[in-house]
């Protein structure tokens, strides 16, 4: 073993039991003796293997495979580990709406889909406001404060959003438990932009692999973070995958510099699409489409069938059933809170009027989700310092549960 090795900056001993170790960025615990410990804290600073064998000559024997162990569990690091230790999902408390983490023995436990709840505090796609990185967070700790618990050992009774008949499959994952919150995605100040997308993107592709056994939902977040787990999906799913996207922008704009070619450019909350169409995605189903930022927009083309807002509340009116979007298909749905009416919603940076009433936006999730094979959601665009923020918590969760009631 001839390489440098270190400490991970993120594992502490605990200051009570001094035979424990924890890995801040996993979440992960382990007991161990004096020698480990004292491994730890001699490799705070990078040593050669060669220097460790002569600091621990007394277990010389046992070292490699010590070494390799904790290695392997992110404890310790080689230089060409250190990108990968840090794209990782971080286990937060309090776990939102009090659910429990999608450990291995639960993946094992459960005959149906579990959705994941993974938190995504990127907010550096919108320049101009980037509370949208704490709203992850915010969310759980106004799940804790209202008690509100979506666990299966809890009380939580739908008809307090509405008609129980209405939120059956709702009802159905809390009883079976197949509710999830795996933390946040770890981002840090010191992360370029870059290196940050390709995280998001990482992390997606590794939990659409497992998708015979759980669906992923991202809460954001700008939009911008779309386009990396879409783009995950895409590589995942090929040319079976569709998008369904709720928002009052097309998020396909552009502007004189996209004619400039070159290899440090970054996308942004206003052209996540755009980027997904030149990365494989085959089409998107837009419904909310509205205002003068759209004005030029062209009707449908290859890739977009546009449901325009105007137009989407007459066939809600005459109880247009969706049914012209395919069914053989699968479907990544991405939701931007804005695509309500400003009167409904303020909890973000770039409100459009004439958008959807709450009970408009509850129908289309009704008609144009449900039966529909979903392998991921996203809801972004939801500021912590736009408009009364006790009532964006509370459509967010409404929305959330009409996601989850949708997609079961």
């Amino acid at each position: 073993m001839n390489s440098i090795i270190q400490t991970n900056p993120y594992v502490l001993v605990d200051s009570e039991a001094k035979d424990k170790l924890s890995n801040k960025l996993t979440g992960e615990k382990i007991l161990c003796g004096d020698k480990i410990i004292e491994l730890v804290n001699f490799l705070k600073a990078p040593r050669a293997y060669e220097s460790i064998e002569q600091e621990f000559s007394e277990i010389k024997e046992q070292l490699p495979q010590v070494i390799d162990a904790l290695l392997a569990k992110k404890f310790l690091l080689k230089p060409d580990q250190l990108e990968e230790a840090v794209t990782t999902i971080t286990p937060c408390t309090p776990h939102l709406f009090n659910l429990p983490f999608f450990s291995k023995s639960k993946k094992n436990e459960i005959n149906d889909k579990g959705i994941v709840f993974v938190g995504v505090p990127l907010g550096i796609g919108n320049k101009t406001n980037q509370t949208a990185s704490y709203y992850p967070n915010a969310l759980r700790n106004y799940s804790e404060k209202y008690g509100i618990k979506l666990n299966s050992g809890s009380n939580f009774n739908v008809k307090s959003f509405g008609p129980k008949n209405n939120y059956q499959n709702l009802q159905t994952l809390i009883n079976e438990g197949r509710l999830f919150d795996i933390g946040n995605m770890f981002f840090d100040l010191n992360e370029s932009p870059d290196f940050c997308y390709e995280k998001v993107e990482s992390i997606a592709r590794d939990l659409f692999k497992e998708s015979e056994k759980q669906i992923p939902f991202f809460v954001g977040g700008d939009h911008s973070i779309s386009y990396p787990l879409i783009k995950a999906a895409v590589d995942e799913f090929g040319d079976d995958l569709c998008v369904i996207h709720f928002d009052a922008h097309t998020d396909t704009y552009g502007s004189p510099y996209n004619q400039i070619k070159h290899g440090k450019k970054i996308h942004h909350h206003g052209n996540f699409l755009t980027k997904c169409f030149e990365n494989g995605l085959k089409h998107a189903y837009q419904f909310g489409i509205r205002g003068m930022v759209n004005s030029n927009q062209s009707d449908n083309n290859e890739f977009q069938t546009i449901y325009w807002s105007g137009e989407t509340k007459e066939l809600i009116k005459s109880g247009h059933l969706f049914d012209e979007l395919p069914k053989d298909k699968k479907y990544y749905v991405t939701f931007d809170f804005d695509v309500l009416d400003p009167l409904f919603f303020a909890g973000t940076t770039t409100p459009v009027i004439n958008g959807f009433t709450l009970e408009e936006c509850q129908y289309l999730i009704n008609h144009v989700i449900k039966g529909r094979d979903i392998v991921g959601v996203d809801v972004v665009e939801l500021y912590t310092d736009k408009g009364d923020i006790g009532v964006t918590h509370q459509i967010a969760i409404q929305f959330i549960l009409d996601l989850l009631n949708a997609i079961a």
